[in-house]
C-alpha cells in the first residue's frame, strides 16, 4: 500500500475513501464514497451515498469541510439541496495508526451514530475520481477538483 504520510511526517488524507455510516436508530447502515483533499491540515472534499429503497433518496451528494490535527479528524458534511434528510452533519473521528481508516461518531438535528472510512487502494481511487467527474453534466463544475 502507498505511504499515507506527507513529507512533513504527518498523515495526509488526500485520496479516495469508502465508508459506512450507521444510525442510533434502526435504519440499515449506509455505504458511501468520499474524495478528500488535505492541505496543511484543512480538509475539503465530496461524498456520495448509496441510499437504499424506502429511504426516498438515491445517490445523495454532499461537500465536506474540516480539519485534521494529528490523528483527530473533524468535518462538516453539507448535503446538496434536495438530496438528503439533513442539511448538515457533524463528524468527529480518529485516524488509525497507519492512516488507512477513520472511525468516529456523527450527529445532526437530534440524530446520531457511528461512521467508518477506509482508504481506497490507488487503482480504485482513479476509477472513483473518473466516476465522480463523469457524473456531472457537461459544463457543470464538479464538487471535487484536483
Amino acid at each position: 500500500m502507498s505511504d499515507t504520510r506527507s513529507t512533513a511526517g504527518s498523515f495526509d488524507l488526500t485520496g479516495a475513501w469508502s465508508g459506512v455510516v450507521s444510525s442510533d436508530r434502526s435504519f440499515a447502515p449506509t455505504p458511501f464514497t468520499a474524495l478528500l483533499d488535505e492541505t496543511l491540515g484543512w480538509i475539503l472534499g465530496s461524498t456520495e451515498e448509496r441510499v437504499g429503497p424506502g429511504q426516498g433518496r438515491c445517490g445523495a451528494r454532499a461537500t465536506l469541510q474540516g480539519r485534521r490535527e494529528g490523528r483527530a479528524v473533524t468535518f462538516l458534511k453539507t448535503y446538496d439541496l434536495g438530496t438528503a434528510l439533513y442539511d448538515t452533519v457533524s463528524f468527529t473521528g480518529e485516524l488509525c495508526l497507519d492512516g488507512t481508516e477513520i472511525a468516529g461518531a456523527w450527529s445532526s438535528d437530534g440524530w446520531s451514530g457511528e461512521f467508518l472510512m477506509v482508504r481506497t487502494p490507488p487503482d480504485r481511487e482513479t476509477m472513483i475520481r473518473n466516476v465522480y467527474q463523469a457524473s456531472y453534466a457537461i459544463g457543470d463544475e464538479p464538487i471535487y477538483r484536483r
